[in-house]
């Protein structure tokens, strides 16, 4: 595997829901879908590094014990409105 010591993304972004929407999945998934390769992301969400495995497929969103619940402490996102459109979906 490789480590991305600090994670630019990450640490400008300070936001969990959009590292992992916005990079871990759509990652594992361009590896996987596009590459054929299994690939696993582990962002920790102290340090802002992330562990890259590459041949490791990723667990299911739901049993993936790096994510932490909630919002990180500083999240700008957590802060803003949130909306819901007439479908039900919530939009910040």
């Amino acid at each position: 595997g490789m480590l991305v010591e600090k994670c630019r993304w990450l640490e400008e972004a300070n936001c969990k829901g959009m590292c992992i929407n916005q990079c871990k999945l759509p990652g594992q998934a361009y590896f996987f879908e596009g590459l054929g390769l299994p690939f696993t992301m582990k962002p920790n969400f102290t340090t802002k590094a992330c562990q890259w495995s590459f041949g490791v497929h990723p667990p299911p969103v739901e049993d993936d014990d790096t994510i932490p619940k909630g919002c990180l402490k500083g999240c700008p996102t957590k802060l803003m409105p949130v909306y819901e459109d007439d479908k039900g979906q919530n939009w910040i």
